[in-house]
């Protein structure tokens, strides 16, 4: 699920709870990237669902950004919903569910978190978070399987909606 806010968070993910921070756009997809042309300035997206892997070993995670992108993965017994508590319940964004920390007003980075053992089968719920300033912009996220030769965007088959 993609949301788009019309606000930019910068750093502090419990901007998301404010009532005052309404999304603006929910849309659904497998497609772990937006286009560049399309993501207007001070603005935020939040990519949800869970990551079910196909199967068991290692997996690593990238956000590629201009600017900030943060990337978590919680444990299989949570909910989308509980991963989200955690993750927007303080202004800091570290947490043992931080994944990818792409932080920052910056062109575009490419940042890769270590590597995550997880169980075939098993749904773990995962969010996204991007946020635009200004100038240039790019968003995309993905990851690495056990035995691939490079990370995909392509959620089919492995990410599905909370």
């Amino acid at each position: 699920r993609r949301v788009l806010f019309r606000s930019a968070f910068s750093d502090n993910l419990s901007w998301f709870n404010s009532p005052y921070h309404a999304p603006n756009q929910v849309s659904i997809t497998n497609n772990l990237a937006l286009n560049a042309g399309t993501i207007p300035d001070n603005t935020n997206y939040r990519f949800s669902g869970y990551f079910v892997p196909q199967v068991s070993g290692q997996y690593r995670f990238f956000t590629n950004s201009d600017d900030g992108s943060f990337l978590y993965l919680g444990n299989a017994n949570q909910s989308v919903g509980d991963l989200q508590s955690v993750v927007q319940g303080s202004a800091d964004y570290h947490n043992q569910y931080l994944v990818v920390n792409n932080a920052g007003y910056h062109g575009n980075v490419h940042s890769e978190g270590v590597s995550q053992y997880l169980e075939a089968g098993k749904a773990y719920p995962i969010s996204a978070y991007y946020y635009e300033g200004g100038g240039g912009n790019n968003f995309e996220f993905g990851f690495q399987g056990p035995g691939a030769n490079g990370f995909t965007q392509n959620g089919s088959g492995y990410v599905y909606t909370a």
